[in-house]
């Protein structure tokens, strides 16, 4: 069957080759052929029927350009049965509340200890027969047919209706984001589907933050930044947060542009930076970008303390993920509501935006940058890879058991008794609240010859009275306050 539906193939395309001289590289001037195929035919079902399973065949070949020719099997059947039954059951499920909204907690982390700041609204279907159902199976399918709207439009109130039972029986709340889909936008009343549920519940726009993804603003925009601006104008007044930033194509100036106030980054860079090369560049860069727009970074799909430890030192302002909290239910999301009721929120440090990042540093001074945390000792360091990455070596052990060994290893014995001192407790303590630059000269053993060194504090983006970063660099003083 192979060699026939090659020859099919092949000569299906014949005559579909570019001009001489057309750029192929062009996406519109693309012509891509799949063939769908339905082998073993059961006759017993009319002929439409049966070029639907073909159809449906070709559809799974999307996206494979090593294969163009699908082949309908029993598999193919049962996930198209399955996802008939949940279209079927779908506006049913909304009518029976099948749909629950779960909150994914999101922390400050530019004070001392990590606050519950907000959450994001996260849709789940608990099918009667089927259970619970992965959002990643029905969001998809719902968009592919069109009924996005009424599921997004239900998690709206819903999330309404659960801040507005937190702020009566609680007294408190805090701000919870939603979801609002590229075809939302494009919808000409939003602006009265919002106003009519914020009055409903008697909420204002400080308690419900609209989340919107990078790639919406992409493309023929014009519309979506318009209602963006709408939603985001005196008489709405929410707040604007860009989703899964970093996975469109926005350029700098089309986002100085647009009307956002949060940068959210995307999952992917998390799982990246902390990969196989562990380059924290990327990372980075879109922060500067934050700090360029002067807006906050939301980073998601944080899972680990190394991943928490170093975003905080390069400065990300809130986080969200499994290191801090899954999804939870209501119930379970309204207990931490309530220790958060009883937390007084600290003043924020002080602004950042004239201060250094880790990477703008390692490229300008220094060949390596502690970040310690005076009260655990955890420490992180950082430094350049040998093609301009920011590398991270440690990842949260003990700046006494083996940080500070570093730094004074190969230093001159007249000099290592007094580098030691100078770094106990007490003084990374004083330096971390001090606002001056702190400058110590020491010399170091170099290929049997000393060397003068320099280490010094730097005030780079995260600055809290628990961490104190240091710099170390070669020679190079900085001219501020010696030790």
């Amino acid at each position: 069957y192979k060699d026939v539906l090659d020859k099919i193939s092949d000569r299906l395309c014949e005559g579909m080759e570019l001009p001489e001289g057309m750029d192929a590289s062009v996406p519109d001037r693309i012509v891509r052929l799949r063939l769908g195929v339905y082998y073993n035919v059961d006759k017993s079902i009319d002929i439409d029927r049966r070029f639907d399973r073909a159809k449906m065949a070709a559809r799974n070949a999307r996206g494979d350009y090593i294969n163009a020719i699908g082949t309908y099997d029993e598999k193919m059947h049962e996930e198209m049965m399955f996802r008939e039954r949940l279209l079927e059951d779908f506006r049913a499920g909304l009518e029976n509340r099948n749909f629950t909204v779960y909150l994914q907690p999101k922390f400050d982390i530019r004070h001392d200890k990590p606050i519950l700041s907000s959450a994001e609204a996260l849709v789940r279907w608990v099918h009667p027969e089927f259970g619970m159902i992965s959002p990643g199976l029905f969001i998809p399918l719902l968009e592919e047919h069109g009924l996005i709207l009424e599921l997004d439009r239900y998690v709206w109130n819903e999330t309404a209706e659960y801040i507005r039972k937190c702020k009566d029986n609680c007294g408190f709340s805090v701000p919870v984001s939603v979801n609002v889909s590229r075809i939302d936008m494009l919808m000409p009343d939003l602006k009265g589907i919002f106003k009519e549920i914020m009055q409903r519940f008697s909420l204002t726009a400080d308690d419900i933050i609209l989340e919107i993804t990078e790639s919406a603003y992409t493309g023929d925009s014009e519309q979506i930044i318009s209602m963006a601006g709408e939603l985001r104008g005196m008489d709405m007044g929410f707040r604007i947060e860009m989703d899964d930033f970093g996975t469109g194509y926005s350029s700098l100036g089309m986002l100085s542009n647009l009307p956002i106030d949060v940068l959210k980054l995307d999952m992917s860079f998390i799982r990246n930076a902390f990969g196989e090369n562990r380059d924290m560049r990327m990372i980075e860069l879109i922060i500067d970008i934050a700090d360029y727009l002067n807006v906050p970074v939301i980073a998601e799909g944080v899972e680990t303390e190394e991943q928490y430890l170093t975003l905080k030192a390069m400065g990300c302002d809130i986080v969200q993920g499994y290191y801090f909290s899954k999804p939870l239910p209501q119930e379970e999301f309204t207990k931490l509501l309530e220790e958060r009721s009883r937390i007084k929120m600290p003043q924020l440090p002080e602004v950042r935006r004239n201060h250094t990042s880790i990477s703008k540093a390692l490229t300008n001074d220094f060949e390596r940058i502690y970040n310690i945390d005076t009260v655990s000792d955890c420490y992180l360091e950082f430094y350049s890879g040998p093609r301009g990455e920011l590398q991270l070596k440690a990842d949260g052990s003990s700046f006494y058991d083996t940080g500070i060994g570093e730094i004074t290893g190969h230093v001159t014995d007249e000099d290592r008794d007094r580098l030691v001192k100078i770094l106990d407790r007490d003084n990374l303590a004083k330096w971390a609240k001090s606002s001056e630059i702190c400058e110590i000269s020491y010399n170091k053993m170099v290929k049997g010859e000393p060397r003068p060194y320099v280490m010094c504090t730097i005030h780079t983006r995260n600055r809290d009275e628990n961490h104190v970063v240091i710099g170390i660099s070669s020679g190079k003083t900085v001219g501020k306050v010696s030790v």
